[in-house]
Parts: structure tokens; C-alpha cells; sequence
């Protein structure tokens, strides 16, 4: 007929029914492609039961009977043709494998780029931790930085006061002088210069046995250190002012 056709039918009055048609449709479409001569179709089964059966319903059909599961691979072979054929168990099988093969590839992609989604989580997380930890040591080294030049600042305010300070040696001895009793006599006196501070030191003593005032450390003598010393073997004074 015109084309293959699948009738899924049980019964052999539908299955004649459906050849009825396709031969109608034949004769209307490829009526020129027919044969002149031919008087009308044969029907080839290779179930007997229902070439039996459909010959009972239409009396003048040519019903031919074929002993075999494939008459067309029969034909086939007869003709001496080379058919490779599958079975279509195996189609099914190479489909399902292929289709397998599919969803692992997709499975197999999914999986990685959920991996490498998890990893750049992660690597985006640990890197957060420690730029958030070096943040917080930077805060820390910044708040000690802050304190020490809290504490730094005064000392160097002084170390630059002390640098700067400049003393006039003669005023200041005149000043002490002044400030010391009348029955003192200098032995000697220094001025001194250690860890940015000035210092003066002098030795005193007394000339006359019977005069012998005490020193208060009052003016420009306020804060001395004042010590009973021996000064050439007479009583006398040891002197030191912080200046």
C-alpha cells in the first residue's frame, strides 16, 4: 500500500477493515502505480488462526499462509540480500545505555560545579576569617600603637624641653650663692649633664669653727639634697640640686 502501517487490533473484522481502507487509498492516491492486469490484493499471514478468520468474513480474498516469524527476513534470504538487522531489544538497550550515559554526564557536571560552588564558599569564607582577623590585629596593634605614643608624647615633649634648655651657669650659681649662709664657703661646685636632666653639685665649709648655720632648702635652694660632709678635714656641706 502507500505506506507502512501499524494496526493494533484483536479482532479480525477490524484488521480487515483496516486493509479495506488502506486499499481504497491506494487506488485513490497511486492508482497510476498499480498494476492494469492485477484484479485485486493478496493478503500474506504467517498467523494462521487469523487468515482463517478474515477468510471466513470476506470469501473472495486471496489469503496466503507463511510458516515463519519474519516472512520478510525470509524473503530476504531467499533473494540472496546482505541484512544486518537488529533486534530491537538491542535498539532499546543501545538507547537506554546512551540515555544512561546522558544523565551520568549531566549528573557528573552538576556535581562538579556544585563541588567547585562549595569550595568557593568555603575559600570565600576562610578568606573573610582572615582578612576579619587581620582587621582585628590591625585594630590591636593600632589601640597599643596609640597608648605607647599616649605615654611617649610627655617624655618626648620633656627630651625636647631638656634639649632646648639652656643654662646660665653664672646665674644660677649666683642664685644658690645667694640663698646659702654668709659662714659657708665653697670648696668647689659642678654642673652636671646626664639623661637630658642638669644637675649642680657643691662642697661647702665653714671656715670658723663657731660659725655653723644650718642650710634650708628654701629659694633657690627648694628641693636640694643637703648632706653633713667633711671638706678639708673641717665640718661642711654636700649640695645637690636638681635643675
Amino acid at each position: 500500500f502507500s505506506r507502512t502501517r501499524t494496526i493494533f487490533s484483536n479482532t479480525a473484522e477490524q484488521i480487515l477493515s483496516e486493509i479495506k481502507r488502506s486499499a481504497i487509498n491506494f487506488e485513490k492516491k497511486l492508482a497510476d502505480q498499480k498494476d492494469k492486469n492485477a484484479e485485486g490484493y493478496i493478503i500474506l499471514t504467517n498467523n494462521k488462526t487469523l487468515g482463517n478468520e478474515i477468510r471466513e468474513i470476506e470469501k473472495d480474498l486471496i489469503i496466503e499462509y507463511l510458516d515463519s516469524i519474519c516472512p520478510a527476513f525470509e524473503g530476504l534470504k531467499i533473494g540472496g540480500f546482505d541484512l544486518k538487522y537488529i533486534l530491537p531489544e538491542e535498539i532499546v538497550k543501545k538507547r537506554r545505555g546512551e540515555e544512561l550515559k546522558k544523565r551520568t554526564r549531566c549528573l557528573s557536571i552538576a556535581a562538579l560545579i556544585l563541588i567547585l560552588g562549595a569550595l568557593f564558599y568555603f575559600y570565600n569564607q576562610i578568606s573573610f576569617a582572615l582578612a576579619k582577623n587581620s582587621f582585628k590585629q590591625e585594630q590591636i596593634r593600632k589601640f597599643h600603637l596609640q597608648e605607647d605614643l599616649n605615654k611617649l608624647d610627655p617624655v618626648v615633649y620633656q627630651y625636647v624641653l631638656n634639649q632646648q634648655k639652656r643654662i646660665n651657669y653664672s646665674l644660677v650659681y649666683q642664685d644658690i650663692s645667694n640663698s646659702l649662709p654668709i659662714s659657708y664657703k665653697t670648696s668647689s661646685f659642678s654642673f652636671y649633664h646626664k639623661d637630658n636632666n642638669w644637675s649642680f653639685e657643691e662642697y661647702l665649709y665653714t671656715p670658723d669653727d663657731e660659725l655653723y648655720d644650718n642650710i634650708l632648702a628654701v629659694g633657690a635652694l627648694k628641693g636640694a639634697q643637703i648632706k653633713d660632709f667633711l671638706v678639708n678635714n673641717r665640718p661642711g656641706k654636700y649640695l645637690r640640686i636638681e635643675l
